[in-house]
């Protein structure tokens, strides 16, 4: 499981709207699928429901502001892998 803090890329399931997104054909609907999306971010919150992963996060320990923050729910992640960063 990964840690509070660390970079993570996270595959999910996110919702999609039928293309007009008025009345459809069952057709049209039976087309449509679930968007798959890839976030990356570091990891600022774990719960039982969702993993909270922020873009954007301070050097400074004592600044408590994170920036572009995004909460995928547990039940959309497909996977989630470490991101490893190396100093070139």
């Amino acid at each position: 499981m990964p840690s509070i803090n660390q970079l993570v890329q996270i595959t999910w399931l996110d919702t999609k709207e039928v293309s007009s997104g008025t009345w459809h054909d069952y057709e049209e609907v039976n087309k449509t699928n679930s968007a798959e999306i890839k976030s990356v971010g570091w990891i600022v919150q774990e719960t039982e429901r969702d993993i909270k992963i922020s873009a954007d996060i301070p050097t400074d320990i004592t600044d408590t502001e994170v920036g572009r923050t995004t909460v995928i729910p547990r039940g959309c992640i497909q996977e989630i892998t470490n991101v490893r960063c190396e100093k070139e």
